[in-house]
């Protein structure tokens, strides 16, 4: 009985995974281990760029510390065109 939990559980997590795999940066074997791509909005034009992993920057290379009023952590889909943005999420 646990092990056919333990397995429900673990199908459960692998499902959803693959639910949101457009918002997964990466992904583990056996023991399931996904990290979601981190996205922030800025503000004033509402497009959703991806943060690079020092998240200091955006994908595309936008330092989000020099204005941070301008900037909010987001799960939306990313929506910036420019290389390192759009290219790699």
């Amino acid at each position: 009985m646990t092990a056919e939990m333990g397995m429900a559980i673990l199908a459960g997590s692998v499902s959803l995974a693959f639910v949101n795999i457009d918002k997964i940066a990466k992904f583990k074997g056996a023991g399931f281990e996904a990290e979601m791509c981190q996205t922030v909005t800025h503000k004033p034009t509402g497009v959703v760029h991806k943060l690079s992993e020092d998240g200091k920057t955006t994908g595309c290379g936008v330092n989000v510390q020099n204005h941070p009023e301008a900037w909010e952590t987001s799960t939306e889909k990313v929506t910036c065109n420019h290389s390192g943005c759009k290219d790699d999420a």
